[in-house]
């Protein structure tokens, strides 16, 4: 099959036995994420590959491209290099790190998330946090976080509208994070008040925000 690729660019395979195997191979401090793979065959610093990934117990083939960062020597043969992914790989790799989709739709999937950042503070369990949201739909948000709280961690959040000295306070569940720091929230049980502002908020960010069509879905787990 001809991807019209440059005979320069290294085809690699990597098979997991699961998403969360894949998990723990994964770069987060490279600039658009990456993973640490094992190979045979010698290689070069700086050669540009595409590496197909598989998963064994799902359905998961994709091609993804990067660049090879570091190799260092494994045992008993080979190496284990560094990929960085790049940039236009984006929606790829958040396909990679999502839990595979399952044949019911969940409620919260099918709500449009709009790209915005609004100020959010929370308590956690020894911390008075302060962040902010990347995106937001009436099901829930993605908060960009160095200070995850757990898996199913359930949260009182305080959402600020802009021009409002007033928040909304939103009943949240972690659903999932991201390696890269973040997490999304699903929300749970709020005052009739509550789920109107929120409403009115998200009506008047979809005016001027665009939607964010591959942003990770609320009901994905992160694998432990």
């Amino acid at each position: 099959m001809n991807l019209g690729l440059s005979p320069t660019v290294r085809k690699l395979k990597v098979e997991f036995n699961d998403r969360s195997d894949l998990i723990k191979m994964f770069l987060s401090e490279t600039p658009h994420g990456g993973l640490m793979v094992t190979v045979p065959e010698p290689v070069q610093l700086g050669e540009v590959v595409q590496l197909r990934v598989l998963c064994k117990d799902e359905i998961l083939d994709e091609s993804i491209r990067g660049v090879i960062l570091w190799s260092r020597k494994a045992k008993p043969q080979g190496s284990i290099i560094g990929i960085g992914f790049f940039a236009s790989e984006v929606d790829k790799r958040e396909r990679l790190l999502s839990k595979p989709q399952k044949h019911s739709v969940s409620k919260e999937r099918k709500n449009t998330r709009y790209q915005t950042t609004l100020k959010v503070t929370y308590q956690t369990a020894t911390d008075f946090v302060i962040d902010y949201t990347r995106n937001i739909s009436s099901g829930g948000f993605f908060v960009k976080s160095t200070q995850m709280p757990d898996v199913g961690a359930e949260i009182l959040f305080r959402l600020y509208p802009p021009g409002h000295d007033t928040p909304i306070d939103l009943a949240g569940k972690v659903t999932w994070q991201r390696p890269s720091g973040g997490f999304g929230v699903r929300f749970t049980r709020s005052s009739d008040a509550s789920r109107n502002q929120l409403a009115q908020l998200v009506r008047t960010v979809a005016i001027g925000a665009p939607a964010v069509l591959s942003a990770p879905i609320f009901d994905e787990v992160t694998p432990v």
